[in-house]
């Protein structure tokens, strides 16, 4: 899997996932929390809404590292 900006699980976020929200999405509130596994590899899929509600970001996350991979 190739770093990237989070949009698929192909392109995976390799930052800490606080960090990375605190920058690019503020305001927003995680509403789904979802651990995925593709090809061996654990992604936390999160589910963002923005703090009108009118908005729905998914973003993926490379968490193998907390499994030992």
């Amino acid at each position: 899997m190739l770093k990237g900006d989070g949009s698929t699980p192909a392109k995976v976020i390799l930052e800490d996932q606080n960090v990375w929200r605190r920058r690019n999405c503020p305001g927003y509130t995680l509403m789904l929390q979802k651990l995925i596994v593709i090809d061996g590899k654990e992604i936390d899929e999160l589910r963002l809404a923005s703090p009108s509600g009118d908005e729905m970001r998914v973003v993926y996350f490379d968490v193998s590292h907390l499994f030992g991979n």
